[in-house]
């Protein structure tokens, strides 16, 4: 049912729409100017492919997977095809203004990289992201979930954090409660749930926003072509500047959801490290996570221990606001660490950057001295001045040794200045200025 309903928007929204327009064009002598057997081939194609995905949807042979992974093979084309028409129809516009000395509206306009509507101050926002068996996903995302309830609160929106351990719940308690015009942002990855996101889309009117919380780079295929999972949101929101210059790549694709930078942001209630209460007389340095995560993080990690022994450590057993902030009132006079994923020293690379991950967030909130490998360099630029950024192999020894030079008290103005900066900058009610949310949330 839910296949069928797809086939059938494709097929009546693009298809039977658009070839209206092609029909049209094609009456003003197209062919004359070359483009008519490029038009009617992008058309043919896309009749055909819909078709196909009708037949799929209608009565294909197979298990659910295998029906799904067919139905976007061919969704996927379909968009494809659907943009190449486009650009091409863009010439042929271009061509008959200067043929015919009149001006033609641009039809790229509500197609891409536009909000496809607004919403009135009286929406509410429902906010959801799943679970794992373990429960650690709530602290994870909470500096998402954190940000997205101080910013709505602060531009007058109504917002609600909807949280089970059992996510079918959760999708159900909003499924009852949501209504049109209201939005609802899934906190996660692009793929899982999308379909849920489509049935509140097409039977309650709602708004959909996917807040995605992983790097781009990882995900196979792009997110380019993933056509058929974010079809089924408005918007893409996105922490990191790295992941918004790979979906920038995607906004000329049809259809491609608006995209906002929106990163976690300052709260004023998290513990606070104290860099004058120096009961060892050295400084440590810690990172925060798992080193043996990723292809070549371990092999990073392993050259710093030895570089940097016995100075050097990490943990990954924080998994609740508690723990947190016991660790942080232990944590005197420890430096935070962040390595990337993988030893790559190109982190400025177009197709494969180096995002900062929202992890840095949580430390400069909680007032800590962190040292970065080097990530985007429009990542960097949002927090210079509030993080050490330097080179992962040597740099990281060399800014740490400069830091363990300094008396406590110069560490702690040091560390009193970023935090400063930090909550200025990423302040929750600025972040939603700068992405423009006010403007959206009008009558």
């Amino acid at each position: 049912e839910d296949l069928t309903s797809v086939a059938m928007s494709i097929a009546r929204n693009l298809l039977y729409g658009l070839l209206g327009v092609v029909v049209t064009l094609l009456c003003f002598s197209t062919w004359k100017m070359g483009f008519g057997n490029s038009l009617a081939h992008h058309v043919e194609i896309i009749r055909d492919e819909t078709r196909v995905l009708q037949t799929i949807a209608n009565g294909a042979e197979g298990s659910d997977k295998e029906i799904l992974e067919r139905f976007e093979e061919r969704s996927i084309r379909v968009m494809g095809e659907l943009e190449s028409l486009i650009k091409d129809l863009g010439q042929v516009l271009d061509k008959m203004e200067k043929k015919h000395s009149h001006s033609f509206p641009n039809i790229s306009v509500n197609i891409n990289n536009t909000p496809s509507e607004t919403l009135s101050p009286d929406s509410t926002v429902f906010i959801m992201h799943g679970e794992r068996r373990d429960l650690h996903v709530r602290y994870m995302y909470a500096p998402f979930t954190r940000t997205l309830l101080h910013g709505f609160r602060a531009i007058g929106v109504t917002a609600r954090f909807i949280y089970e351990t059992n996510f079918t719940s959760v999708k159900e308690t909003i499924r009852n409660k949501i209504k049109a015009k209201d939005m609802l942002i899934y906190i996660g990855s692009i793929n899982p749930h999308s379909r849920y996101m489509k049935d509140i889309k097409s039977e309650k009117g709602a708004y959909t926003v996917l807040y995605n919380t992983e790097p781009l780079l990882e995900s196979h295929p792009g997110p380019c072509d993933k056509m058929f999972h974010t079809m089924f949101y408005d918007e893409i929101w996105d922490y990191s500047w790295a992941n918004m210059d790979l979906l920038g790549a995607c906004s000329s694709r049809p259809f491609f959801p608006f995209t906002r930078y929106v990163p976690p942001g300052h709260w004023p209630d998290s513990p606070k490290v104290n860099y004058t209460d120096d009961s060892n007389g050295s400084l440590k340095l810690l990172f925060f996570g798992n080193a043996n995560f990723g292809s070549g993080r371990l092999g990073c990690f392993k050259k710093l221990v030895k570089q940097l022994r016995p100075n050097l450590s990490s943990t990954y057993n924080i998994w609740t606001e508690d723990e947190f902030e016991r660790f942080i009132n232990k944590s005197s006079a420890t430096v935070f660490l962040n390595i990337q994923k993988s030893c790559i020293q190109k982190p400025h690379h177009p197709t494969n950057p180096i995002h900062a991950p929202p992890r840095l967030n949580v430390f400069l909130n909680a007032h800590a001295i962190v040292i970065s490998a080097r990530s985007y360099w429009k990542d960097e630029e949002e927090y210079s001045g509030t993080i050490s950024f330097v080179e992962q192999g040597t740099g990281i020894g060399k800014e740490y040794e400069r830091l363990k030079k300094m008396n406590p008290n110069d560490l702690q103005a040091l560390a009193t200045r970023r935090a400063d900066l930090f909550a200025a900058r990423f302040d929750p009610e600025k972040i939603f200025r700068r992405a423009k949310l006010p403007e959206f949330f009008t009558v």
